[in-house]
């Protein structure tokens, strides 16, 4: 893993401080940062899981808050925009990696096998398992390994297992379990509602109940948190980045068998296009954009098309380059003769998805960088794929010509040293996975609709109910100029485009 996101050593400074953050709690002294503030929705939490919070647990949330403070100010790490409820999960997630190595020291092992594996009833409730880390890794580590561990000198752990433990750590920097986020936002709540009113009983000037009013708003969710420091990450972002190394590390490993690993060397790049290829996605492009429907590949383009239309996407010039490259792609692809024509359509999907969703990161921020939740193409992913299960691409330096490769629609050019290749193509393969629900009853009408050598329809693409709202929703997102379809322009420039 790179140094970037290694979990940083403290140092007696950082001790310090860790300790007075805790002697703070232990005082009831209002929290001036949101660490502090998730120090209290940790512990909260920890107590209304059946903890006692004696010396013992105390003393792991002092470790995980000095880690906290060592990675904030190492020189060579990521600036990431943490709230106090994302502080809450990481010190949840490293102060239960010391509790359950203790645990686990006192097991035999068969005991130790019963205990961390998916069939025990209690398992899903560590909140490192909730962070998506298989409780089956506490398996993997050697008695010494499980003693540093649950000391919580981590920097003591051998060096093979040190990535793992990196791993396992840095997940819960961002949401993952529903319940899990609603109890802590339960939990911090709570705590902001009630600080005040509890600290107004004992004071009785207006001036102190103002001032501890103001302190109390530490825990307010929404006013504790700040936006995202110039080129730094947000917690999603990091989540996205750790899974990606995850998985490279993973692919890595089995690097003879995984068909998700991917290789950016000439001869074995998956995402090389012939010259022919490219010709077959603009032909099949420019007759979907014609409503022409005349094959299976022309038909699933049709249905991408659609779906994307109803879930507010613009079909626009930009969007049918994207599909050009999807289209490409999936007929290099060698599995491709065992899709359906629904699984090549739910591969369209989410190869032009992420191309949007990599080329919106890469967009110019408004001034005040706010971002008002996922885009239309991040949503369109989390429907497909489900949340996590698709590549967060960011606006990092180191990470920008791989962002670019993909906003291009050109894989070909992606790297695989950061994991972002393994990513998007692992995100390909899952794309024909059964949809459920709403999603599900959507594609189905879809594929009912959409048939082959059906009559010509020239004008779907005009048709208001899809273009126009599709577009409003564009705007919305950015500043830049209205811009309707011009198919006959397009369709000049493709001919006129050399490959």
């Amino acid at each position: 893993m790179s140094t970037r996101f290694q979990i940083a050593e403290p140092d007696e400074g950082q001790r310090r401080a860790a300790q007075d953050i805790l002697v703070g709690y232990r005082l009831g002294d209002p929290p001036s940062s949101r660490l502090e503030a998730g120090l209290r929705i940790a512990i909260e939490w920890t107590r209304r899981d059946g903890f006692e919070i004696d010396a013992g647990e105390e003393q792991r949330m002092e470790f995980a808050v000095a880690r906290i403070l060592a990675r904030q100010g190492a020189p060579k790490v990521e600036a990431v925009d943490l709230g106090s409820v994302d502080h809450a999960r990481l010190l949840l997630v490293d102060a239960s990696l010391q509790r359950e190595a203790e645990i686990a020291m006192q097991l035999d092992l068969l005991d130790r096998q019963d205990t961390y594996s998916w069939t025990h009833p209690d398992v899903t409730r560590i909140p490192w398992v909730k962070a998506e880390s298989s409780p089956t890794d506490f398996m993997n580590f050697a008695d010494a390994d499980l003693f540093a561990i649950s000391e919580g000198e981590f920097e003591q752990i051998s060096r093979g297992q040190r990535e793992n433990v990196e791993i396992m750590l840095l997940r819960g920097v961002n949401a993952r379990d529903d319940e899990f986020e609603r109890e802590l936002h339960q939990i911090g709540a709570e705590l902001y509602r009630g600080a005040a009113a509890i600290r107004a009983q004992d004071f009785g000037a207006s001036a102190d109940v103002s001032r501890l009013q103001a302190n109390a708003e530490a825990l307010d969710l929404e006013r504790f948190s700040a936006l995202p420091a110039p080129g730094g990450l947000s917690a999603k972002d990091m989540g996205g980045v750790v899974d990606r190394v995850a998985m490279a590390k993973l692919a890595d490993k089995h690097s003879e068998t995984s068909q998700n690993l991917y290789d950016a060397r000439p001869g074995r790049n998956p995402f090389r296009l012939s010259a022919e290829t490219l010709r077959f996605a603009e032909v099949t492009v420019s007759k979907v954009a014609d409503g022409v429907v005349t094959n299976r590949t022309e038909r699933a383009a049709r249905i991408a098309l659609e779906f994307q239309k109803e879930h507010g996407l613009s079909i626009d010039r930009a969007a049918l380059v994207r599909l050009e490259g999807a289209v490409a792609r999936a007929a290099a692809d060698s599995h491709r003769p065992t899709w359906s024509d629904l699984d090549l359509a739910k591969r369209l999907v989410v190869d032009t998805s992420m191309q949007k969703a990599a080329a919106e990161k890469l967009a110019p921020r408004s001034p005040l960088g706010i971002q008002k939740g996922p885009s239309a193409s991040e949503k369109s992913l989390e429907l497909m794929l489900g949340r996590g299960n698709y590549p967060v691409f960011t606006r990092l330096p180191y990470e920008r010509a791989d962002t670019l490769a993909v906003s291009k629609g050109q894989f070909q050019d992606l790297t695989d040293d950061r994991g972002i290749g393994s990513m998007v193509r692992t995100a390909l393969h899952r794309s024909g996975r059964d949809l459920t629900g709403a999603i599900g009853q959507q594609f189905a009408r879809l594929e009912a609709t959409i048939k082959v050598k059906q009559d010509r329809d020239g004008g779907w693409l005009d048709r208001k109910a899809g273009v126009h709202r599709g577009a409003e929703q564009v705007r919305s997102l950015s500043k830049g100029p209205q811009r309707e379809l011009d198919l006959g322009a397009w369709q000049q420039g493709r001919r006129g485009r050399g490959r």
